[in-house]
């Protein structure tokens, strides 16, 4: 029995993070610091989420679930530096979410925010790199071919007159300006000659 292929994830790119935006932006609206802070954490958890699945995780067997900060350090090591920070942080958030609103005031939400909003950028300026990248690779072939076929073209048409029988017909050579033709309305050479002078 042949095995059906394994169709290819979809290309993750930067409208993927819409979720963490409006989360982001919820988060900005909130009046009260608790609440910013734990939609903040939200808005962070959905950026790493689009790291993930732009990087296509194979799922492993495993003992048990494992946390996000931990499987984005390995898997994009370029944000090693950002998965301990929020990764840290989780704990509060657990305990704020627990019911401990008090642990979290104005600065210390804000500031979250802020980073927040910084890891959101920085991921979404390397999706839309990649994906540049990806288009460049992808539509140069045939960028390529299209050239070669306006060039192929434009050949043709300045072709000369039966090249494509093979047999090509050229302009007659003009003739020397020495040379005067018979019919060319000269009959004596005393019609040369200067006014006032008769040729000998």
């Amino acid at each position: 029995m042949t095995a059906l292929p394994t169709p290819s994830p979809a290309p993750v790119g930067p409208a993927d993070l819409t979720g963490a935006v409006a989360a982001l932006t919820e988060a900005e609206l909130a009046e009260q610091p608790a609440q910013r802070y734990l939609l903040g954490h939200v808005a962070a958890l959905r950026v790493a989420a689009v790291v993930l699945a732009y990087r296509t995780v194979p799922r492993r067997r495993s003992a048990g679930p494992r946390d996000v900060w931990q499987v984005l350090a390995e898997v994009a090591p370029e944000y090693a530096e950002w998965a301990g920070f929020f990764g840290f942080s989780a704990l509060k958030r657990q305990a704020v979410q627990a019911g401990a609103v008090a642990l979290v005031g104005v600065r210390e939400a804000d500031d979250l925010l802020r980073d927040v909003r910084l890891f959101h950028d920085q991921v979404a300026s390397r999706l839309r790199r990649a994906a540049l990248v990806e288009l460049l690779e992808t539509s140069t072939p045939r960028i390529a071919r299209e050239i070669t076929s306006d060039v192929d073209a434009a050949h043709a048409q300045q072709a000369p007159r039966g090249a494509e029988s093979g047999v090509i017909s050229r302009p007659e050579p003009a003739a020397p300006p020495s040379v005067i033709p018979a019919d060319a309305g000269i009959s004596t050479t005393a019609e040369l000659a200067p006014a006032g002078r008769t040729a000998s």
